[in-house]
């Protein structure tokens, strides 16, 4: 992958975006910054460095495409979505599975510069 110079919030939202629709995170690692954080309510420890991100990242999306290819009512769909956090609008990536309508997780990131350096992942409460 080409490195970016500057990196935008969009460009990190839908290189991720596209990381989870294809079930490969290749070129959204190539993104990460090597101090990068993970945060998630799924992950009892915050990852902090683009070794653990990595191959948390891999493992969970390997393991997802085996589910979708024996059971396709767990597909997952990501789309990009905009919130106003701290009265300022933010890039996220929205993951739905099984239906659009099934949300599962909306994933914010933080970039510096022309990495990712954060990536929290929060389960809606509806």
């Amino acid at each position: 992958m080409t490195r970016i110079e500057f990196l935008t919030e969009h460009q990190a939202a839908v290189a991720l975006a596209e990381a989870w629709n294809r079930l490969d995170p290749s070129e959204l690692i190539d993104l990460m910054a090597d101090d990068v954080h993970y945060c998630s309510q799924r992950v009892l420890e915050e990852l902090t460095t683009k070794k653990a991100v990595a191959e948390y990242l891999q493992e969970r999306m390997r393991l997802t495409a085996i589910d979708v290819a024996t059971k396709p009512y767990v597909k997952v769909f990501a789309e990009l979505g905009n919130s106003a956090g701290n009265s300022q609008e933010c890039d996220c990536v929205v993951i739905a599975q099984g239906t659009l309508e099934n949300i599962v997780a909306i994933i914010f990131l933080k970039v510096e510069g022309s990495r990712i350096k954060r990536i929290d992942l929060r389960v809606p409460q509806f």
